[in-house]
C-alpha cells in the first residue's frame, strides 16, 4: 500500500509535459510508464495478500481455529 500511496502521490508531476488536462505535468513517457507500471503492481499484490488473508480465515474457522490444521497455509500467504 506504501509503494502505491507514493506513486499516486507523484501524480501528474510524472505525465508526459505537455499532455492537455494535466495540470503540473512535468515528466517524460518513461516516468508515466514506470508510474503506471508500479500503481498496477501494488494494486495486484494488495488485492492478492487480501484474498489469500481471507482463504486463511476461511480455513481456519472451518478447522475451528486448530491451528496445526491451517498452519500450512500461512508460509504459502506470506510468501505469495
Amino acid at each position: 500500500i506504501l509503494v502505491q500511496t507514493i506513486f499516486i502521490l507523484w501524480g501528474n508531476w510524472a505525465v508526459p509535459e505537455g499532455t492537455p488536462f494535466f495540470a503540473g505535468a512535468s515528466g517524460t513517457v518513461q516516468t508515466c510508464t514506470v508510474q503506471g507500471f508500479f500503481v498496477i503492481l501494488a494494486s495486484i499484490s494488495v488485492a492478492s495478500y487480501y484474498a489469500s488473508l481471507s482463504i486463511c480465515s476461511y480455513v481456519s474457522v472451518k478447522h475451528n481455529f486448530k491451528e496445526e490444521n491451517y498452519k500450512w497455509i500461512e508460509k504459502w500467504i506470506h510468501f505469495v
